[in-house]
């Protein structure tokens, strides 16, 4: 397996540029409950309340490279409080 870039968590060393950043929006009908999570792809995730798999309603590139933001973001919906 290649080496990563020793200042980019997301580059392999053979790739000239990093994973951009992505802002993915997602919402668990089955819940109701709503979150976001930065990534560096639009993946799916897991719905923070029954753990059922959930694609995002939208992906928006928001950064040149994933490392800008590390960390998740939840938002709950206006009705429903993650527990």
């Amino acid at each position: 397996m290649p080496d990563k870039q020793p200042d980019c968590a997301h580059q392999w060393a053979t790739e000239s540029e990093c994973s951009p950043l992505f802002l993915n929006k997602y919402h668990c009908d089955h819940c109701d409950v709503s979150w976001e999570d930065h990534w560096s792809c639009g993946v799916d995730d897991e719905c923070p309340q029954c753990g059922k798999d959930i694609s995002p309603e939208s992906s928006e590139e928001v950064g040149d490279c994933a490392c800008e933001f590390p960390k998740i973001i939840w938002v709950p919906s206006a009705n429903k409080t993650l527990v």
